[in-house]
């Protein structure tokens, strides 16, 4: 019966053990995670990409991983992203069919695991400092985001040209107890793109933020305009840290035509309109709404097509998707929803009049 006992004891000790050595293994795994997550979306961009990878790889923190995201790419990024991934364990590949960049940026977001997330095009690239100065930086402070400033380089000519839209002091905006209040408060925040900024992960994942994928370019701007709607503290830096590549050749932002321009720019502004109506977040700033969405769409809807009929089929669809979810459903009265109103009744009569009439009987 004491040996018995005795056997218990000793398995019981075992047991105890092992369960300590999980919770250590665990603890050393938890603490060996990366503190920074960067996230590229690649599309075609092998000229660019070994430039791009080489100024995320030879980064002086480099607590870091390298969350790739191949977007069903025609050329060789692929390979040259898995030789990479091959040579450096922080680099993890993930290979999709082509969803846009907002589909890319999505898909890195879920497999990202750190605390922390960035996001590089493929064409650009970064200072050595970037990681280092902005971990520390939104880390010390307990603050949501990260935003430093950028210069942009030509790719014919490779002349960086300064973008001075923060001064080299670093500036803490909020307290980390409550939302800053945007947009009832801007404070001259650059909200335009989301690669000039370190964000926690977290307020993203929890509030289920997603990049819009009907949305071609300024996918950027909408998930931007939301996000800072919940943002308590927010670090800028005057530091120009992030490198941008102006006019690629093939690049989105140079094939678009009209059509896909307009498209676009209707998407944005519905988005933000949905979100007005589901949230409280953007009651009491209707004047900047407003703005933001006439100043996407007021004078190319009126100035860039000179087919009446197109014209009218694209100042109809922006009347649909904006004007009767926004305008219309909270009476709000706006003299450029007014013009454009009028402008699609006269080119109904327009067009009415001009179809050739039916030969009497």
């Amino acid at each position: 019966m004491r040996k018995y006992i005795k056997n218990i004891f000793v398995l019981a000790a075992l047991i105890f053990s092992f369960c300590a050595a999980d919770k250590v293994f665990a603890e050393e795994v938890k603490e060996e995670s990366p503190k920074i997550s960067v996230v590229v979306t690649v599309y075609n961009t092998e000229k660019y990409l070994r430039r791009c990878l080489d100024s995320i790889i030879n980064q002086n923190f480099k607590d870091i991983e390298i969350v790739c995201v191949n977007d069903g790419s025609k050329d060789n990024s692929l390979k040259i992203l898995n030789e990479y991934a091959e040579k450096d364990s922080r680099v993890k590949v993930v290979d999709q069919e082509n969803q846009g960049v907002s589909g890319a940026r999505n898909t890195g977001v879920r497999e990202a695991s750190a605390k922390y997330l960035s996001f590089v095009d493929s064409d650009d690239y970064v200072d050595p400092k970037i990681y280092e100065k902005g971990y520390n930086l939104i880390s010390s402070n307990d603050a949501d985001v990260y935003i430093m400033r950028w210069d942009r380089f030509f790719s014919d000519t490779n002349l960086t040209k300064e973008n001075p839209y923060y001064d080299s002091k670093v500036t803490v905006i909020g307290d980390g107890k409550s939302t800053i209040g945007f947009p009832r408060r801007t404070y001259g925040l650059r909200l335009g793109v989301v690669w000039d900024k370190i964000y926690r992960k977290d307020i993203i994942t929890d509030n289920n933020f997603k990049f819009e994928k009907d949305v071609y370019y300024g996918e950027d701007t909408i998930f931007n305009w939301i996000l800072f709607t919940r943002v308590k503290k927010v670090i800028t830096d005057g530091n120009s840290l992030y490198f941008y590549r102006d006019s690629r050749p093939g690049s989105i932002m140079t094939t678009l035509n009209n059509r896909r321009r307009i498209e676009n720019h209707i998407a944005i502004a519905k988005h933000l309109v949905e979100e007005y109506n589901k949230t409280d977040y953007f009651k009491g700033a209707e004047n900047w709404v407003n703005a933001r969405i006439f100043g996407l769409n007021y004078n190319f809807l009126l100035t860039r097509f000179s087919d009446s009929k197109e014209k009218l089929y694209w100042i109809k669809k922006f009347l649909k998707d904006v004007d009767e979810p926004y305008f219309k459903k909270h009476n709000f009265k706006n003299n450029q929803i007014e013009t454009l109103r009028n402008v699609a009744r006269e080119l109904e009569e327009k067009i009415a009049k001009a179809k050739p009439k039916a030969n009497a009987a």
